[in-house]
This record gives C-alpha cells, structure tokens and sequence, in this order.
C-alpha cells in the first residue's frame, strides 16, 4: 500500500511540475534518476545580476538565482554542482572567482575547473523514506580588476547521485 502512496504523490508532482514548467520537462525528460528520484532546475540559464560594490571589492551577485527541487527515496545521495572558466571570446574568467550558497549559508569558492564540489547531502535531511525540498542558490562573481568587458558565458552543471 505505502508503494501506491508513492506512485500517487510521484504523479501529481510530476504533473504539477510539467504544468509549472512545462520547458523543463520537455528539455530534460521528467524522471531520469533510479530509486524513484526527480531533479529539477527552476532555470536552465542564470544571470548573475547588477554590477555592486562594497568598499574596494566589486562583484555581481544574483541571490536564489537558481532553485533546485529535488525528491528521493534513496538513503544516501548528493546534488553536485561543477563549472568550466567564464569566456566571452578568447577572453577568460577564471572558474575560482565565482562563489555559491545554498540555503543562505556562507558562500563557498567554485572548485577548479570540471571538478564537482557538494552543495546539497542527504546528511542534511533526517532520514524519512521520502525527501523533497525546494533549494535557492545565490552565486556571486568577485572581480580582480584585471578583467576586461565582455559577454562572459560559463557552463555550469547540477546533478543528482546516488550511491
């Protein structure tokens, strides 16, 4: 009986969420995980805001810039985040510059460049049988100064893994 529950609630969300975003869905399949689990993204493109400054340090901030939902069965699992440098051209920004939170704690600095740093574990949640939730993650970008005006583009990647 429980499993029916399950199937129950895995469908209307499915649907709710092919109805709330229905590019989502069609760009990225509606469940591709094992262990009856679901990734989704609230955008497939992020803008990291306005230019701001404090003091002498500039950077572009986007707070909850992306949200990420998330629901599993499986005990253990990790959401990962990973990135390639910033280009506009042949022009780099350095991966190392940009920072990210999730659930508004301290920001964190990128790994280099393809490597994946954890920003959501399985950890964090008591153990339920079934885990959702609804993640925001801000990034900000510090300047050196040393860069130079450009349209910068920087492909970042989130994924869900289960042991």
């Amino acid at each position: 009986m429980m499993k029916k529950t399950w199937l129950g609630r895995l469908w209307i969300l499915t649907v709710l969420f092919a109805l709330l975003f229905p590019g989502l869905t069609a760009y990225g399949g509606i469940i591709d995980f094992p262990n009856d689990s679901i990734l989704f993204l609230s955008s497939f493109q992020v803008d990291l805001g306005s230019l701001k400054s404090q003091g002498k340090k500039e950077y572009f901030e986007n707070e909850n810039a992306l949200f990420v939902f998330f629901l599993t069965r499986a005990d253990e699992w990790q959401i990962l985040l990973s990135g390639e440098e910033f280009t506009s051209g042949e022009l780099i920004v350095p991966l190392r510059q940009l920072e990210w939170r999730a659930k508004k704690k301290n920001y964190k600095k990128m790994p280099k460049a393809g490597r994946e740093v954890c920003i959501i574990d399985s950890k964090d949640y008591e153990p339920s049988g079934i885990v959702s939730d609804v993640v925001g993650v801000s990034y900000r970008l510090e300047l050196t100064g040393d860069e130079l005006a450009g349209s910068y583009r920087a492909p970042l990647t989130v994924s869900m893994i289960i042991p």
